[in-house]
């Protein structure tokens, strides 16, 4: 636990303040700095002594003076303490708090509880500081955060925090039981282990929560070997004034708004505190003041020591904070390359501005260094990039260096012989001047020919499809968009097309992309596929309609699955190289190909490559398109999505846009278009994100609105919206709300996409958590066995999801009072 804020810190202070020596001499501390301080300065160390002699005094009349607080202070509470409850005894004592293991008894659930310290002598400072982490851990879900349950008062003044029960170690124990591994073994292990801690905190900072103490003793790794953050007493929301807004404690506005450290004051560990936190001015703090301390914590755990001297003098500890650069990785870790000592650098950087901005910027270096890539940290140097890709693909490296090594002979070799053909080419250009007028009207003749009957056999293709929908024809049957795709396909099977390509070409392109529309990628990729192939068979050379195609497969590659991600880039971007030079720089073909490969980034999470083709598809089409045009709209859109999620998270920026795109519906020939149903939807995703549910919701409901006049009741974008606003619901405690919800998404993935597919898979697993928490435990059963079953059939051994997902059984079936079912999922090997 943390002791109270410091007195005004600054370099020229040679001891703790008299409030913390109190904390210490009281309740003890696990700061090392403030230890090693205190037991070296005599001073403080007598100090320390008098307060205990006089709280010894005291204690003598505890008894007489809150004859009730000794319960709570007793490490053996009474059973009955909390009501719903049974206490089983203490687990850890700190500065401020306590913290109880205790049992749910409808439930049986193990559960801890958290109470402060002095009960109801305790300060409204500090009732408001454990008011504030009750209400602000409460609405943190992420696998990595320990879950806190309930919040409630207690007899005697008190306040309890009733959380998830962790049995684990604290981190740093975890990676030390470790250790008889070899060294570059252990970088790994302890990378991976610190990759979900980094998402975490990236989750908590999204949400506007910047922890402020984080450290090895904050972070437990449970049975599972997963860590959990803990302990947001002291956590900062963001926000103008110290301690901002109250965005996340919406629901009671009390302890959420109240600032817990003043101008002056320091919260936190000293040991692992960040330059910027020891200046005593909160407003200085922000995101980047956690990247810091996961720095620390990652140099101690690779390393097994700090990255700087943390014991003696106060002062100088502070000093060394402040302006001692942190030893160099590699000099204490020769196991460690250039690479991990960069990474580790850039978050201990004394100025903010140069550390990594966010943890999510952080967390994509660590798996850009587990992957083998080059780090974002290193990028300013083309030749690092240039040596980490050949080192992943040393085959194609080599031959491309025989191939550079062949040119440069080649170019010496051939010299004279260049100057010889240029003059020869001057007088074969002269003459064939005269001809290209000749061969280009023909050429203009035959096209023209070939358009007309490609023409004609295109219209006599649709007049023989049109024929088919007529009343009588049809024979009753509704004649939907989905009627007429299928008597394409049927039309294209029986071969009607194969007297001519070009028409071929371009049926299969209009199906294909229509299936995209409909958010259908499996049913367009034969089809856009086939329409490639034709292209390229009918020339060897690229042209705009080979480019055209090659843009579509590669949009519905891309939207596909994650398998697919890399030839849909190869794709795109061989779309963008012939427009580029067919059709020229500046055009709408070139913005179209922009626009589609940042899509395709942004559907993959990789925001940050996003932005550059977005900007330039947007820059683009603002010059050629109407402001209502959907193209432009859909750039704008998907520009936005990536500012937002991005490292840098431009969120003003990304909800400017989302706005112009909404704005321009009333302007629409067609107010209910997908592409301002997507900017809805995605404007609500972001505020959700942000913590805002209030503002989330109603947009989301409008999205969903228009999703359903614009594809039906069984569009996929239908599914995907009922996921967020089922989500939004669930945040704020309506489960019963996000039930039904959730259950007509998993419906619309099954008919779309299988059984099987990730959408609905990942449905189930949240409507299971639903069930869960509304002690529906059978339905629960059902729904997760549905999602386990299909995650083992779709993937392999050692699966994480699987992994969680038999965790989760346990968990069920340990709520549910069934421990031989409970103890039969622990035991399954992964």
């Amino acid at each position: 636990m943390p002791v109270p804020p410091h007195e005004p810190l600054n370099p020229s202070q040679s001891c703790p303040g008299p409030a913390v020596l109190e904390a210490v001499a009281s309740s003890g501390s696990d700061d090392a700095v403030l230890l090693s301080h205190i037991s070296s300065c005599d001073a403080c160390r007598e100090a320390v002594e008098d307060i205990r002699e006089n709280n010894r005094f005291l204690g003598e009349f505890s008894d007489e003076l809150s004859p009730a607080e000794s319960i709570f202070e007793d490490p053996a509470p009474a059973r009955d303490l909390l009501t719903g409850y049974r206490m089983l005894g203490e687990i850890h004592r700190g500065a401020q708090g306590i913290v109880y293991r205790a049992e749910q008894e409808r439930t049986r659930r193990p559960v801890a509880v958290k109470m402060l310290l002095q009960g109801a002598f305790a300060t409204s400072r500090q009732r408001a500081r454990f008011e504030r982490e009750a209400e602000i851990a409460a609405q943190l879900r992420h696998p990595n955060i320990v879950t806190v349950y309930d919040s409630m008062p207690v007899k005697g003044g008190r306040f309890a925090l009733v959380m998830e029960f962790i049995d684990g170690k604290p981190l740093d124990e975890w990676v030390s039981s470790h250790s008889g591994i070899s060294p570059r073994s252990r970088i790994i292990r302890v990378l991976e282990l610190f990759a979900p801690i980094c998402d975490a905190v990236h989750y908590a900072h999204q949400r506007g929560v910047i922890h402020r103490d984080l450290k090895p003793a904050n972070i437990l790794v449970d049975s599972d070997g997963q860590p959990r953050v803990l302990d947001f007493g002291i956590a900062k929301l963001h926000g103008p004034s110290g301690d901002g807004p109250p965005l996340i404690a919406a629901a009671s506005g009390r302890g959420a708004a109240t600032a817990v450290t003043q101008p002056g004051e320091f919260a936190g560990t000293l040991a692992y505190a960040s330059p910027e936190q020891l200046s005593g001015q909160p407003e200085l703090i922000d995101t980047r003041t956690d990247v810091y301390a996961l720095g620390v914590i990652l140099y101690e755990l690779l390393t097994g020591r700090m990255p700087y001297q943390v014991n003696g003098p106060f002062a100088e500890v502070i000093d060394h904070v402040l302006h001692e650069p942190p030893a160099p990785l590699r000099r204490v870790l020769p196991a460690a390359d250039k690479d991990l000592e960069t990474l580790v650098e850039r978050c201990l950087t004394k100025e903010p501005e140069r550390r990594y901005q966010s943890a999510a910027a952080l967390l994509a270096d660590i798996r850009h260094y587990l992957a083998g890539d080059a780090i974002d940290a290193r990028r300013d140097s083309q030749w690092y990039v240039l040596r980490k890709w050949a080192a992943r693909r040393k085959p194609l490296a080599i031959a491309i260096g025989s191939l550079a090594a062949l040119l440069v002979v080649g170019a010496s070799m051939g010299a004279y012989a260049t100057a010889q053909r240029n003059a020869r080419h001057r007088v074969e250009a002269a003459n064939a001047q005269v001809s290209q007028s000749r061969l280009a009207a023909e050429l203009s003749s035959q096209n023209e020919r070939h358009h007309r009957e490609a023409a004609e056999t295109a219209k006599a293709f649709l007049s023989h499809l049109l024929s088919s929908v007529r009343p009588g024809a049809a024979r009753g049957r509704e004649v939907s968009m989905q009627y007429m795709l299928d008597r394409t396909e049927e039309e294209i099977a029986a071969k009607n097309l194969a007297s001519n390509p070009t028409v071929e070409i371009e049926v299969r392109m209009l199906v294909g992309t229509t299936y995209i529309e409909l958010g259908l990628q499996q049913n367009a990729i034969p089809h856009l596929r086939r329409a490639l192939e034709l292209c390229r068979a009918e020339s060897a050379e690229p042209t705009l309609v080979a480019a055209a195609a090659e843009e579509a497969l590669g949009r519905s590659l891309g939207l596909a699955d994650e398998e697919s991600t890399r030839e849909s880039v190869e794709l795109l971007k061989s779309s963008l190289a012939t427009r580029r030079r067919l059709a020229g720089e500046g055009s709408l073909e070139v913005a179209s190909s922009l626009n589609t490969l940042g899509l395709v980034y942004v559907h993959h999470g990789g925001f940050d490559s996003a932005l550059s083709p977005l900007r330039e598809a947007v820059a683009i089409r603002r010059n050629h398109l109407k402001p209502d045009d959907p193209d432009l709209l859909e750039s704008m859109g998907t520009l936005a999505q990536a500012m937002w999620q991005c490292n840098l998270q431009d969120t003003a920026g990304a909800e400017a846009l989302f706005k112009e795109c909404v704005a321009a519906r009333a302007a629409l020939k067609e107010p209910d278009h997908p592409i301002v149903a997507d900017a809805l939807y995605q404007m609500a995703h972001m505020y959700n994100g942000l913590g805002d549910s209030a503002r989330a919701l109603p947009i989301a409901n409008d999205a969903l609105a228009m999703y359903r006049r614009v594809f039906g009741e069984h569009g996929v974008a239908v599914a995907h919206c009922l996921d967020l606003i089922a989500g939004i619901h669930a945040i704020d405690g309506r489960v019963r709300d996000a039930e039904p919800l959730l259950i007509r998404a998993a419906e619309i993935y099954r008919k779309s996409y299988g059984p099987d597919s990730e959408q609905r898979l990942i449905t189930l697993a949240n409507l299971g958590r639903i069930y869960c928490k509304m002690g529906r435990y059978e339905k629960a059963e059902t729904t997760l066995l549905d999602w386990y079953h299909g995650l083992e059939r779709t993937r392999g051994a050692g699966d994480q999801d699987l992994d969680m997902a038999r965790s989760l059984m346990r968990q069920l079936y340990q709520a549910w009072d069934k421990p031989d079912e409970a103890a039969r999922w622990g035991a399954m090997s992964p």
